[in-house]
């Protein structure tokens, strides 16, 4: 089996109201489910690893499919929420550029709404070899909630009028990334690339 990368891109703001193209609204989750239905990895023995994971809602809901449930975050505070939320789980304060667990560990590698944080391509690039070199032969690897540079200036339009014609200067601080960036990394690495809208509407294969 093949390793798979997966990308689930567009913008995806919290504020309910209608947003222009490419500001699309979806459940992560249900991207992941679809991911995992997808590839094949519907048993209920995943190894599981999430860079970013908060205080382990997303974690908590897989629960069920994973043997094991392992998650690294920057905050502390967090981290000692999901110890207390799933104490058979492997938690630990860490940067996503430091993770260091033993190679092909992990049959699902996941990052939600994280990499559009991180400070430069640079860093990504350090992040994504880390995943694949923690991912299982034929494991997946889903970054969720990607923020395309094709919508940027439909977003940050959208949420000047959100926030009642105020400048939005340069929030949400982040980065916006290329979808090229991702399709010539898997194309080195020698790795399957998908691609999927933001809103899930189905799989699309680059």
């Amino acid at each position: 089996m093949t390793t798979v990368l997966v990308i689930l891109h567009g913008i995806n703001p919290t504020i309910p109201s209608p947003p222009p193209e490419g500001v699309g609204f979806t459940d992560p989750l249900s991207g992941t489910f679809n991911v995992l239905k997808t590839t094949g990895h519907t048993n209920t023995s995943l190894k599981i690893l999430e860079i970013g994971c908060g205080s382990g809602a997303f974690l908590k809901v897989l629960e069920p499919f994973s043997a094991q449930l392992t998650g690294i975050d920057y905050s502390a505070k967090q981290i000692q929420t999901c110890q207390l939320a799933m104490p058979d789980g492997n938690f630990s304060v860490c940067e996503a550029e430091n993770i260091n667990f033993s190679p092909n560990s992990f049959d699902l590698i996941l990052s939600n709404s994280v990499f559009q944080y991180f400070p430069d391509l640079d860093y990504t690039t350090v992040v994504l070899n880390k995943m694949l070199k923690n991912l299982k032969k034929g494991g997946v690897g889903v970054i969720l909630d990607l923020a395309d540079v094709e919508y940027k200036e439909n977003y940050l339009e959208w949420k000047k009028r959100e926030i009642g014609g105020k400048s939005v200067g340069t929030y949400p601080t982040q980065m916006y990334f290329k979808k090229i960036f991702f399709k010539r990394f898997s194309e080195e690495k020698e790795i399957h690339y998908r691609l999927e809208n933001q809103n899930i509407s189905g799989p699309e294969f680059v």
